[in-house]
């Protein structure tokens, strides 16, 4: 049975209300004081499992530990994962695509200092993801409702950046950082 889409708004918008940003908690803060990072691809861009690697190793270099998770809420399960990368799929979201109460660990917080998007555009899990991460720096590609991100990557206006390229431009900003 498919839920009506106005139940399913009214259902976002309960699970929302409990969370909304306090702009006191988050704010940009260099890569030195990073530890943890929780990253958000999207599976679906070629060069997935080329940005999986760049970013592990990145971040690997730095000493910065890194979960790297994707959305695939219209799957019920994925028969070739990328070794390491935490999937989110329909199973995992309830009717109104929030992570169910028993799934929510790992994907609303993994303990990160910092939130990473690489998605271009945003889904309602992925919103309600970034504001119940406890991350004290957070990053998008297009900001959502709220203010959630404290650092958007815009796109060039006579292209578009892949993923890793995103990524990389993230990193020049926050290595040059002497806060």
């Amino acid at each position: 049975m498919r839920i009506p889409d106005f139940i399913k708004e009214m259902g976002r918008r309960c699970a929302l209300s409990w969370r909304e940003k306090d702009s006191s908690k988050t704010g940009v803060v260099p890569l030195e004081k990073i530890q943890t990072v929780a990253v958000f691809l999207d599976v679906q861009s070629p060069e997935i499992e080329q940005a999986v690697d760049h970013i592990r190793k990145s971040f690997s270099e730095r000493g910065i530990g890194v979960t790297i998770f994707t959305l695939q809420p219209q799957l019920e399960s994925v028969n070739e994962m990328i070794p390491g990368v935490v999937y989110i799929l329909k199973n995992d979201l309830s009717w109104c695509d929030c992570p169910k109460i028993g799934r929510r660990h790992p994907f609303l917080s993994v303990g990160e200092d910092m939130f990473v998007s690489l998605y271009r555009q945003s889904s309602f899990a992925l919103e309600f993801i970034a504001r119940c991460s406890g991350a004290k720096f957070k990053i998008g590609r297009s900001q959502l409702p709220g203010n959630i991100y404290d650092f958007i990557v815009e796109e060039p206006e006579d292209s578009q950046l892949d993923q890793i390229q995103a990524f990389d431009n993230i990193i020049d900003f926050i290595s040059a950082l002497h806060i």
